[in-house]
């Protein structure tokens, strides 16, 4: 653990909670940073403005050689609270940006470990930041921050084309990098490995500037498009949900989540949110003439959405007269307020008795990352704060 200066310290937890998905103040943040960041880190972090900036102007900021500055945006930028990047091919200055601290830094900061840094007590504090304060901040809003996909090999019904979402975006964006889970990374750091899949390559980002910084700083490995797809097709068939950014254009990774690590799926696990990653346009139906009760999609499902339940069939005498009854049967039956439909259920029923179907009510998916986040700021009350820090970094 270092010595911080608390001024600094704040300084940093507000800026950073600037953002539409924050990060509130509490001892627990407090110790992360004390142990996972310098004095001087957290100080350069501090003074970053709502926008791009070079080196030499962050040195500025701070009264500090253009040396130093650089020096300590590299380590930043090594454990994934900064990234670096070109505004354009061929430009001469590098930028550099804080990273958000959902999804950016808390995740980062576990997804590539490093000899001397106490990783398990920094798993530890995020769990129980995560628990205590972390939730009600990604949550707070209608507008989730990510979105469930479909995946290969889902069955519909006739009058459903369907999309295999998940494959399309991988083509379009002819692969990018594989890297560690962050949820499942922290699990296994607090002994409680997953009982879905491995932690290592199963989250996935999708071409463009993300997946350069995360190969360029180690913490992925460069992954075509063939490769991509046949990792995730694997992953499906162990009954992951694939999760991807709440934007129609250019979504920038793929995760495979599971209900006892994925963070997001916690939240309507164990803090009871509704669609707590933003369902797919259908719903999953349950042929009860086909299904027998065997529990495999019970078992499969991720958010606990789907339950067994006895129900009357009223059976009629012979002849359609006198001398029927009522029998009890088993069959599976879904919640609506909480299906993703995702499909992932689907493909372990042996009786072809799961399939998708429309939603009544499709869910509104933001255009871009700028229209998501401006919505999720409005709907928090952040907006106008948030407005300003942008207009006066351009002043």
């Amino acid at each position: 653990m270092h010595d911080i200066n608390q001024d600094n310290l704040v300084k940093l937890i507000d800026r950073l909670n600037l953002y539409p998905i924050g990060l509130p103040d509490s001892s627990d943040i407090r110790e992360f940073f004390s142990i996972f960041l310098s004095d001087e880190e957290i100080k350069l972090a501090s003074v970053f403005p709502f926008k791009e900036v070079t080196a030499a102007e962050l040195a500025s900021r701070v009264c500090w050689p253009l040396d130093k500055t650089t020096k300590i945006l590299e380590t930043l930028a090594d454990k994934g609270t900064v990234v670096d990047f070109k505004l354009k091919e061929g430009d001469q200055d590098c930028y550099w940006m804080l990273t958000p601290s959902v999804i950016g830094f808390v995740e980062f900061s576990l997804m590539k470990l490093r000899e001397g840094t106490p990783f398990q007590r920094i798993a530890e504090i995020l769990e129980s930041y995560e628990d205590k304060h972390l939730w009600k901040d990604v949550f707070g809003s209608k507008t989730q921050l990510t979105r469930a996909t479909i995946g290969y090999d889902v069955p519909v019904t006739s009058k459903v084309t369907p999309l295999n979402e998940v494959e399309d975006l991988i083509k379009k964006n002819a692969g990018g990098s594989a890297q560690t889970c962050f949820c499942r990374q922290k699990k296994a750091l607090l002994n409680k490995n997953c009982k879905v899949a491995p932690h290592l390559e199963t989250c996935f980002s999708l071409g463009g500037s993300a997946a350069d910084f995360l190969v360029r700083r180690g913490y992925a490995r460069k992954i075509d498009a063939d490769e991509m797809i046949t990792k995730i097709r694997e992953l499906g068939k162990l009954g992951l949900i694939h999760v991807t950014d709440n934007v129609r254009d250019r979504p920038t990774f793929i995760c495979n989540c599971c209900g006892c690590c994925c963070g997001l799926l916690r939240g309507t696990i164990e803090k009871k949110v509704k669609h707590s990653v933003s369902p797919t346009q259908y719903i999953l139906d349950i042929d009860k003439k086909k299904c027998v009760g065997c529990s495999s999609c019970v078992n499969k499902c991720q958010i606990k959405a789907i339950s067994l339940k006895n129900i009357s069939n009223r059976i009629e005498g012979e002849g359609g007269g006198e001398g029927g009854g009522t029998v009890q049967v088993i069959t599976a039956m879904v919640d609506k307020e909480l299906c993703l439909g995702c499909g992932a259920c689907t493909k372990f029923c042996k009786k072809s008795a799961l399939s998708l179907v429309y939603r009544d009510k499709k869910p509104r998916i933001p255009k871009n990352e700028k229209t998501k986040f401006i919505r999720i700021a409005w709907e928090k009350e952040k907006f106008w704060k948030m407005a300003w820090a942008i207009l006066k970094a351009k002043l």
